[in-house]
């Protein structure tokens, strides 16, 4: 294999490594998220400008100022990865440019070849004597044939330069283009360095008014949690009481769905065993009846045979024989009829039991059911039904997550949270995520109301209340205000907002449409 073999294989294998390494980031997707964080960054921009005419130190300004930190963060990292991506495309370019140049060598070589032997048969009168000098016809066509490819092949060569050198100014154009996108690129994040930097100063400003304003910050991070400790107690203790009558009251349901159940059958067994004995009466009367009227017969019988007694004796025989078979009729005729009598009191009792079917269809059309499902059972399924799908309590954002999270301000200082923290604008009101009745209102730890909300087995709450506008018992449905989000001295407009499935919390983001 010749040297440039061996370069040509190198090269293809290089070139290989290089795309293969280069699939983990492609371009166009790295561009498209470029463009979701600039919009994002926009957006957040927005709501810093909203918030910042409330307050520079809320926590929503915050928040939404790490936010945008950690967008720009990640725009940068897009920036640099999609710089790494136009330099292997620069170098890739520059590589198949080296190589459209040296197969453009070789072929302008060849066609130089190509172009001396025509010179030196450039005469058509050569090319005349060529053919002429064929030993037959098949030989001149053949040679008339060669010319025309060889024409062609003339032509083709021609064309395969023009192509390549085509090839070369499209691939050196692509290279130009990487390189002013490389500089675009390098220039925006230059940019957003300069806009990073700005940001942590904004931030640090803001987190030291924060926590200036907020005098001794970690010993109230501290009462805060002694309060939502509290605050998880008193919940808990509510829920378990709300549960235990919840309880108790389907218990009582149930007993007396099962009395009602017992009732019914008792009255039916009664029912079954009245007509039982009623038809047991008529046939015994029936068949004493028979038996009067067979006793009757036999008594005829016997005086007739006495009177018969004073005839002739074959004449008495004769009567007597009449009376036997009479009497043998009569009984037959009293045994026939005391089994229709039994047969009648057989087909009674069915009809007994059938009326008792359809008294008992009749109250299953009519919803009466042994064991009725409860309210309570309902509505739970309906709240887990619509898990993710639930509207938020209150427009804004989520400051602090469910869990153990970091402080928002304070570092190497976490909180925990049985539910979530939505900083919202002064004034905005708390508002019921699903139907539902309200479980008790009462004062929290610290300052301020909570409301409860039972949907059956689901509870949610909401805390940090100045004011409520509900009362215990008062159903409410979904969307429906519940009272005032309390605004503290910093401006701040925080909702607590926990839901509870029995006694355990759960993470109202996988509950809440888009939290």
């Amino acid at each position: 294999m010749s040297i440039k073999s061996y370069f040509t294989l190198f090269t293809a294998v290089f070139l290989g490594c290089i795309t293969y390494a280069q699939q983990p980031y492609k371009k166009e997707n790295l561009q498209k998220e470029s463009a979701k964080l600039r919009q994002e960054i926009v957006e957040l921009n927005k709501a810093l400008s909203i918030s910042k005419n409330h307050s520079q130190s809320s926590l929503i300004y915050i928040t939404n100022l790490n936010k945008k930190l950690a967008a720009r963060e990640a725009l940068i990292n897009n920036t640099k990865k999609e710089s790494k991506v136009l330099d292997d495309e620069i170098y890739l370019n520059q590589l198949a440019i080296n190589k459209l140049r040296r197969e453009l060598k070789d072929l302008r070589e060849d066609y130089a070849e190509v172009l001396i032997r025509s010179y030196k048969n450039r005469s058509v009168q050569n090319k005349v004597l060529f053919i002429l000098s064929s030993n037959d016809i098949s030989q001149a066509f053949r040679r008339i044939k060669y010319l025309q490819k060889y024409s062609e092949y003339q032509n083709e060569k021609v064309a395969e330069i023009e192509a390549k050198q085509e090839a070369i100014l499209k691939t050196i154009e692509l290279r130009e283009k990487a390189k002013k996108d490389k500089i675009n690129i390098l220039a925006q994040q230059q940019a957003q360095i300069k806009e990073i930097n700005k940001d942590k100063k904004e931030k640090e400003a803001a987190v030291e008014l924060y926590n200036k304003q907020q005098g001794d910050l970690l010993t109230k991070i501290k009462e805060k949690q002694t309060q939502r400790n509290a605050l998880d107690k008193q919940v808990q203790a509510i829920i378990a009481e709300e549960m235990r009558i919840a309880k108790a009251k389907e218990a009582e349901e149930r007993r007396k769905a099962e009395l009602a159940e017992l009732a019914r059958r008792k009255t039916i067994e009664e029912e079954r065993a009245r007509k039982a004995r009623e038809a047991e009466l008529a046939a015994k009367k029936l068949a004493e009846e028979k038996a009067a009227a067979a006793r009757k017969a036999a008594a005829e019988a016997l005086a007739a045979k006495q009177a018969a007694e004073k005839e002739a004796n074959e004449k008495a025989r004769i009567e007597a024989e009449k009376i036997r078979v009479a009497r043998e009729k009569a009984a037959e005729k009293a045994a026939a009829e005391k089994v229709a009598a039994d047969k009648l009191a057989a087909e009674k009792a069915v009809k007994a039991k059938e009326a008792e079917k359809i008294a008992d269809n009749k109250r299953a059309s009519l919803g009466i059911t042994k064991t009725p499902i409860t309210n309570t059972e309902t509505l739970s399924k309906n709240f887990e039904a619509n898990k993710g799908r639930l509207p938020w309590p209150a427009i804004g954002t989520v400051v602090a997550t469910f869990g153990t999270s970091p402080h928002p301000t304070m570092q190497n200082i976490k909180v925990d949270h049985k539910g979530v923290e939505i900083a919202t604008s002064p004034g905005s009101l708390a508002k019921s995520v699903f139907e539902g009745t309200v479980s008790k209102v009462f004062a929290v730890p610290g300052g301020g109301k909570a409301v409860l909300v039972n949907h059956g087995n689901y509870f949610t709450l909401y805390a940090n209340l100045s004011t409520a506008i509900v009362s215990a018992g008062d159903k409410v449905k979904i969307g429906q205000p519940l009272g005032k989000i309390y605004t503290d001295d910093a401006n701040n407009t925080l909702l607590d907002f926990q839901i509870w499935q029995g006694q355990v919390p759960v993470n109202p983001a996988n509950w809440v449409s888009g939290m």
